[in-house]
């Protein structure tokens, strides 16, 4: 891998904030617990947005990359295991990958099997650090309701 781990996960994280999440270190915690730097690797090649219309397949992924198509396979299977990007296919066309939108997406998936392993747990503990009253006014916007 060309840069440090540090550096792929500050840009994740920063890919991250144009789907609507604000940036800040807590994203950037989140980010490196769910992601290995492989998977991240390949995700901050996907487009952030618009979210969620915009998806890529991984040969458009490769194309950007430089990747192999095979490591982008693997990773963004992986994520979609792990709900951290969705996937659509329609007939006979190719998969297509993408970020989830922030206000239901990629801070919620951690919670969607509904387990309550060390994982999740310590995933609840970054996410409550994260949406803080600050980033839940800028995330969710600053209307009164």
């Amino acid at each position: 891998m060309g840069q440090s781990n540090m550096d792929i996960y500050t840009q994740l994280a920063e890919q991250l904030s144009m789907t609507g999440m604000p940036l800040t270190p807590a994203l950037t915690d989140m980010v490196k617990q769910s992601f290995t730097p492989e998977q991240a690797q390949v995700a901050v090649h996907l487009t952030p947005w618009p979210v969620p219309l915009t998806t890529q397949t991984v040969e458009s992924i490769a194309r950007k990359s430089g990747l192999p198509v095979a490591q982008i396979e693997e990773a963004l299977e992986q994520l979609v295991s792990k709900n951290l990007v969705f996937c659509r296919q329609q007939d006979d066309t190719p998969k297509e990958y993408g970020f989830h939108h922030a206000g239901f997406g990629f801070p919620q998936s951690f919670f969607w099997d509904g387990e309550q392993s060390d994982t999740a747990k310590k995933m609840t503990k970054l996410v409550v650090k994260y949406f803080n009253r600050d980033v839940t006014k800028e995330a969710l916007g600053g209307t009164n309701t």
